[in-house]
C-alpha cells in the first residue's frame, strides 16, 4: 500500500509509492560519454583570462592572481543572478509597493563560482579527499566574506552536477550566492524546528537522526556528521548530512569539523557515482541567516546539507500540490548505498 510521510521541517507530504517502486539498481544511469576539455572552457587552467578576475584562490605561496597553478579558484559569475553594482551600497534593498500585489526590489548581492579543481573531467565525487577539503574550506571562507555585506541577509551554497541538474558548464564547480532577502523555505524550517523545540525540548533534526538509526536509514557517520536517507525523502536516493551536535550556522564549523564534512560529502558523492553511475544531482546547504546571531539561543534549527539526485521526473501532482511521489523506499535506498 502507498504510504504518506511528512517532512517535519517543511510541513510537506510525500507519497512513498511502494507498489510502483523499482529495484534500487534500476535507477542507475546509462554510461555518460564525458566530453574532453573544450578549447573554450573558461574554468580550465591556463584560461584564467576568460573569466572575471578571481576573488579567491587556493594555490602555492607567491602565486599571482589570475595565473595558472591553482587548486581551487573563485570568480564572480559572468551572468550573475545578484550583483553589487546595480545600486549604490548606501541605498539598501529597495521595494516597490511591498504591501500590495506587486513587490519588487533590486537584486543586489553576490553570485560567485567555485571551480572545484583544474581537472575538467573529475567530479567532486572523484577527487582525492584533500581536494574536497579545500573545496569545503573555500565554501566557508567565501561565506564569511559575503556575510560581511550589510545588505546580504542570506548566503546560499549550492552544487549543480550534470546538465539535467542545471550545470551550464561541464567543468565541475559550485556556486555561492549573497542574497538581499530571506528565502521562505529557510524561514519555514526555522519556524517549525523552533516550535518543535518549544514543545519537546529537543532538536528536530537530532531526533530525525535517531529515527534514522532506528529505521536503518543511516548510510555513513563519522565523529561529527551522520549521513542518512530521510524518512520523508521526496525523490529516490535523497541524502542528508546532519551534524551530530547542535550548530545553527555553517560558518561556525571548526577546521576539524570542516574536514569531517568534506569526508562525508566525498563519501556521499562517491557512493552516488559508483552505485548510480554518476547521476546528475543538486546539493545545497541550509543554514541560519546571517541576520541572526549564531548561538544566541540553542532552540531548534540545525544547519544541514541536502542532496537531490535528479533521476526521477516531477509531473503535475508535484507542481500542482507540492506533494512528491517517491517510487524508491528510503529504507531500500539506504541499504543499497551502504553496500558500496
Amino acid at each position: 500500500m502507498p504510504e504518506l510521510r511528512l517532512n517535519p521541517l517543511t510541513g510537506e507530504w510525500v507519497v512513498i509509492a511502494t507498489e510502483r517502486a523499482a529495484r534500487p539498481e534500476s535507477f542507475s544511469q546509462k554510461d555518460v560519454v564525458k566530453a574532453p576539455p573544450m578549447n573554450a572552457c573558461p574554468f580550465c587552467m591556463g584560461r584564467e583570462d576568460q573569466t572575471p578576475p578571481e576573488v579567491y584562490a587556493v594555490g602555492p605561496e607567491g602565486r599571482l592572481p589570475n595565473t595558472p597553478d591553482w587548486k581551487v579558484r573563485v570568480v564572480p559569475n559572468k551572468f550573475s543572478a545578484f550583483a553589487r553594482d546595480i545600486i549604490p551600497a548606501d541605498e539598501g534593498f529597495l521595494q516597490v509597493n511591498p504591501n500590495g500585489v506587486v513587490a519588487a526590489g533590486y537584486a543586489y548581492g553576490a553570485h560567485e563560482v567555485i571551480v572545484s579543481s583544474p581537472a575538467h573531467e573529475l567530479s567532486i565525487g572523484q577527487l582525492e579527499l584533500e581536494q574536497v577539503e579545500r573545496i569545503v574550506q573555500t565554501y566557508q571562507r567565501r561565506y564569511r566574506v559575503l556575510a560581511k555585506d550589510k545588505l546580504v541577509k542570506y548566503v546560499q551554497i549550492i552544487c549543480n552536477h550534470g546538465k539535467v541538474a542545471g550545470a551550464s558548464l561541464e567543468h565541475p564547480h559550485s556556486q555561492i550566492f549573497g542574497m538581499p532577502v530571506l528565502p521562505q523555505n529557510i524561514l519555514t524550517e526555522i519556524e517549525r524546528t523552533r516550535e518543535y523545540y518549544k514543545l519537546n525540548k529537543r532538536h528536530m533534526l537530532l531526533d530525525a537522526v535517531q529515527n534514522a538509526r532506528e529505521k536503518n536509514l543511516v548510510i555513513y557517520e563519522n565523529d561529527a556528521f551522520v549521513m542518512f536517507e530521510p524518512f520523508w525523502a521526496k525523490v529516490p536516493f535523497e541524502t542528508w548530512i546532519v551534524p551530530k551536535h547542535w550548530e545553527s550556522r555553517f560558518d561556525q564549523l571548526t577546521e576539524v569539523e570542516l574536514n569531517a564534512l568534506a569526508q562525508s560529502i566525498s563519501i556521499m558523492l562517491q557512493k552516488l557515482y559508483l552505485k548510480l553511475n554518476n547521476p546528475p544531482y543538486n546539493y545545497y546547504i541550509h543554514t541560519l541567516p546571517v541576520t541572526e546571531e549564531a548561538g544566541k539561543d540553542k532552540v531548534g534549527f540545525l544547519w544541514h546539507l541536502e542532496c537531490i539526485p535528479r533521476i526521477s521526473i516531477q509531473a503535475g501532482l508535484e507542481y500542482g500540490t507540492g506533494v512528491f511521489i517517491n517510487t524508491m523506499m528510503p529504507e531500500k535506498a539506504a541499504e543499497f548505498l551502504r553496500e558500496s
